[in-house]
């Protein structure tokens, strides 16, 4: 709290911006207490660090998808795909979504009911759009995956979902998609 005063009394009365400072750390280990007293005191500030970078909400969304993308049978990164600030779907529409595909047996994975959304009654309209826009974009993708470079998919999902633009509405929505940026980033690394 000492030196987030201290950061604020830099800016307002010094003539400093946020953007001209920095923490350097030793260690990790305590940063989300620094985090914290900043969120709380509302100053933006980002973290660069790949420790727990793979943990921030926006990376996971996008990893999922990719994970989803690799294996559409596995229903963990499915679920976690379509719950996502990428497609948005409630949990409502997951679980009726599950229902149909695993009515007959519990082993079926999650994608098969993806083929029956539209005769599912209890699923509204909205909901339903945004399944069929999911199954456009989910199709496009499987068919271009092996095609492009890891890099390339993430960013094409970002521009096709609008997902960096979703994620810079958020709090923080600055650092999260300089998060997404970094993702980009490793992945051309790659």
């Amino acid at each position: 709290r000492t030196l987030v005063n201290h950061l604020k009394a830099l800016v307002k009365e010094e003539g400093f911006e946020y953007r001209e400072i920095a923490f350097l750390f030793e260690a990790m280990t305590h940063v989300h207490f620094y985090e914290q007293e900043l969120r709380r005191a509302e100053i933006p500030y980002f973290v660069v660090s790949n420790r727990g970078f793979y943990s921030q909400l926006e990376v996971r969304d996008v990893v999922n998808f990719l994970f989803a993308l690799e294996n559409p049978k596995r229903d963990i990164p499915l679920a976690a795909t379509l719950r996502s600030g990428l497609f948005q779907l409630s949990d409502e529409t997951l679980f009726w979504l599950a229902r149909r595909a695993k009515r007959e047996a519990k082993e079926t994975p999650l994608v098969e009911g993806l083929s029956e959304f539209e005769s599912i009654p209890e699923m509204g309209e909205a909901e339903k759009e945004k399944l069929r826009f999911f199954s456009r974009t989910f199709h496009e993708f499987l068919g271009e995956r092996e095609k492009l470079r890891v890099a390339e998919l993430v960013e094409k999902i970002l521009r096709v979902t609008n997902f960096d633009l979703y994620v810079l509405k958020l709090r923080q929505g600055e650092r999260r998609w300089a998060n997404l940026r970094k993702l980009v980033e490793i992945a051309r690394e790659m």
